[in-house]
């Protein structure tokens, strides 16, 4: 089996070297037009007193016989949360973006951190589901928030934030980092909702919706306690 793993080239005695198998994560076949598996790898890389862990991707259309690295970059930070292919396209989810390749080693980016959305909102791609006629992507977070991305990589909320059915206690205007703000204190109670009581704000008039305050009653108790979770440029 190893031999059919990717390799790196390890420094030996004297003038020799050999390769030898990568430690490899994961093994995903994409059941792309050319089917392939995409293998992702770790090792931990040593310059001078520091060390880091490099994160690759491969791909190989021959059963292992041969590997091509992927022309990407990852960390222990931003690292391949999920796999998910078409018959024209492959996708990988990191922190924040959507690569995006057509053969499994030249990629393009959908970074959604440019977004109005702040990094506690949303974070490393758990899910990826590309909708049909590539009108736009479902994706999922590993805190379970789904959300819509429209073409225009505009971000919308589906399971929390100001919902169809949500119950709307108070909405007032403020300001989030200068900017003009919508807030809205509201219950959702249905079981796949992200919260039960919150505070939200929006940028852009109710479209879509970050979490400000989440109230959770607690077990035994007719009162709920509070997380607070306010970004410090964030003033009403």
């Amino acid at each position: 089996m190893d031999s059919a793993l990717p390799k790196q080239l390890i420094k030996g005695k004297g003038r020799s070297a050999k390769q030898i198998p990568l430690h490899v994560n994961s093994i995903t076949f994409a059941n792309h037009s050319t089917p392939l598996l995409l293998a992702v790898t770790d090792e931990t890389v040593e310059e001078g007193k520091n060390k880091y862990l490099k994160i690759r991707l491969f791909k190989t259309t021959t059963d292992g016989a041969a590997w091509s690295e992927a022309k990407l970059s990852f960390d222990a930070l931003n690292r391949p949360y999920s796999i998910y292919s078409t018959d024209t396209d492959v996708f990988i989810g990191s922190f924040n973006v959507i690569h995006q390749s057509n053969d499994g080693v030249n990629y393009s980016q959908i970074d959604l951190s440019k977004n109005d959305f702040r990094e506690n909102d949303f974070g490393g791609i758990a899910g990826i589901h590309q909708l049909d006629n590539n009108n736009g992507f479902i994706i999922k977070d590993y805190s379970d928030k789904i959300i819509f991305v429209d073409n225009a990589h505009n971000m919308i909320g589906l399971n929390y934030g100001v919902l169809s059915h949500s119950k709307v206690y108070a909405l007032e205007t403020g300001v989030v980092r200068g900017k003009k703000a919508l807030f809205a204190a509201v219950g959702n109670f249905n079981y796949i909702d992200k919260d039960s009581y919150a505070l939200f704000y929006s940028l852009n008039n109710g479209v879509s919706w970050h979490n400000s305050l989440t109230l959770n009653i607690t077990s035994g108790s007719n009162f709920p306690s509070i997380l607070l979770r306010i970004s410090p440029d964030s003033n009403s």
